[in-house]
This record gives structure tokens, C-alpha cells and sequence, in this order.
């Protein structure tokens, strides 16, 4: 699960922070374009490089992929950030996981950008936040390391009190639209969308999806928390993206 950053609601509708920056821009591309979702990001990336997808709404650019995508500039930048239990000693970088196993979300790309520079971190990998989370709230995992806005959504949906935001890292989950390459004049014209954005609308999204709280007296431990948590129903982790008919 990916939310609140993009996920179906109860009605099947495309949802979360990412779906509110794009939604215009899809209503520009008329109705040509069809939004598929799938649950299954090994496919999905299987797809993306036999070139069967034109665009895709929320990724995180790599390098993997830029051979067969354009990437747009980011539409949205959230810290990531380090996770572990209340009592556990803060941590503020990556130096003080040394001999600790911690945990990423496989497939999400925030792995890929931190083992590059930290090679010989010991790294379990999840399936899910959710996943991860229950991990960590149970012991069996020193840290996880996720973007701000899931970490903090999925510890309250769970219900996961003994889980502490204990670093932020110097990294950044940057979500862009990716385009098919051949396809230069759609790339242009999610650029200007992207650009059109304006800060008020940003500023609604946010609003919309999440607040900004300061959780502990040494200010280490600031996170967005969302907003409005148990109004919604949501199904496991969904991946979209756009085919030409």
C-alpha cells in the first residue's frame, strides 16, 4: 500500500496526494488515455520496458528505468526519514546503523538511492509498509526507512504507538510522471502542467492529505501526519498508469 501518496478508495477511485497533482493533466489528455491499475510493480516495470505503457503517474525516477522513460520534473518532495521504537536511541544518519538490520519496502526506489552510497547496510525487505511496521513494532527490526508521509500514516492507521520518527535523512522521495520514450510532445506538455501548479493548489493538496506536527521536546522528531485517518476504506497496494487506445 502506497497510501496517502496514491492508492483506490472505497469506489475504486484513482486517490491520495499523487492522484490530486495529476488529476487535471489526465483530464487534458481526454479520453484517449485509460487508467489501468495493478497490483504488481515487477510487472508493472516488465511492461514499462516492452514499451506496452505510455505514462506513469507517481514513480521515482531511476536509473534502471530512464532507458525506457522520460521522467518529468517532480511534483512532489518528501523527506525520508528513519523509524525505530520509543526507548531506542535517536539516530541521525546512517552511521549509527552499523551491524543494525533495517528495512526498506522492495520496489519503491528509496532503496536504490541509499545503498548506493551505503553499500554494506544490512537490509531486510518488505512487501509492504504495513509489513515493515509490524516488524519493527515487534522487535525483529532495528530501524525502517521510508518516506515521511506513509511512515506516519500507516503507524496511526495500525495503531502502532511504540513506533518513534527518530532522523531525517539527507535523501528525498521525489515523485514524477513518467513518460514512454518516442513520446516527446506528451513529455512537454506534463512539464508545463507541472509548471502551471500553483502554490496555493500545493498548498491545498497538503492540506487535504496531511499536517504538519512536531512530536518530542528536542525537535529531532518532526513529521507530517495526515489528516482525517479511518474515513476511508483501502485496497492493497495498487500501481497505475496510462495506455493509448
Amino acid at each position: 500500500q502506497w497510501a496517502p501518496l496514491e492508492f483506490l478508495d472505497w469506489s475504486e477511485k484513482h486517490s491520495g496526494l499523487a492522484a490530486d497533482y495529476t488529476e487535471k493533466f489526465f483530464k487534458v489528455l481526454g479520453p484517449n488515455y485509460e487508467l489501468i491499475s495493478h497490483s504488481n510493480r515487477t510487472d508493472m516495470n516488465s511492461k514499462i520496458m516492452m514499451g506496452k505503457l505510455d505514462l506513469i503517474p507517481a514513480l521515482i525516477p531511476s536509473e534502471e528505468l530512464s532507458e525506457y522513460l522520460n521522467f518529468t520534473k517532480p511534483y512532489l518532495d518528501l523527506p525520508i526519514v528513519l523509524a525505530n521504537r520509543k526507548g531506542q536511541a535517536v539516530i541521525t544518519d546512517f552511521d549509527g546503523l552499523n551491524g543494525r538490520t533495517i528495512g526498506f519496502v522492495k520496489g519503491q526506489g528509496i532503496e536504490g538511492m541509499i545503498l548506493k552510497d551505503w553499500p554494506t547496510l544490512n537490509v531486510r525487505y518488505y512487501a509492504s509498509v504495513t509489513e515493515a511496521l509490524r516488524s519493527l513494532d515487534q522487535g525483529d527490526l532495528y530501524s525502517f526507512v521510508g518516506d515521511i508521509a506513509s511512515l506516519s500514516y500507516y503507524s496511526q492507521k495500525l495503531e502502532l504507538n511504540n513506533i518513534q520518527v527518530s532522523g531525517t535523512t539527507k535523501y528525498r522521495l521525489e515523485l514524477a510522471m513518467g513518460v514512454r520514450k518516442g513520446l516527446p510532445e506528451l513529455s512537454a506538455i506534463a512539464n508545463r502542467y507541472i509548471d502551471s501548479i500553483d502554490t496555493q493548489t500545493r498548498q491545498g493538496i497538503k492540506h487535504r492529505w496531511m499536517n504538519l506536527h512536531i512530536e518530542g521536546s528536542s525537535g529531532l522528531l518532526s513529521y507530517w501526519k495526515p489528516v482525517g485517518l479511518g474515513l476511508a476504506l483501502f485496497f492493497p497496494l495498487w500501481l497505475f498508469f496510462f495506455v493509448l487506445l
